[in-house]
């Protein structure tokens, strides 16, 4: 689960930055609002599925505090 935690979050990210020249190769000089929207967008879906796989992990005790 922490694996595909780290799979969601690195492609959300890299989807996000995608995002941005696909805008600016559609909309040019207008993106306004658009990719700013887009990104939230990617990252509120990418913490929500964070947020369930994370969860699951640490209800199966996959996840263990590190000990300092």
């Amino acid at each position: 689960m922490v694996r595909a935690t780290r799979i969601v979050l690195i492609l959300a990210g890299a989807l996000a930055v995608v995002s941005l020249g696909g805008l600016a190769a559609f909309y040019g000089r207008h993106l306004d609002y658009r990719y700013e929207v887009t990104s939230l967008t990617i990252a509120w879906i990418a913490l929500i599925a964070t947020g369930i796989l994370l969860s699951i992990a640490f209800r199966r005790g996959a996840v263990t505090a590190s000990k300092a």
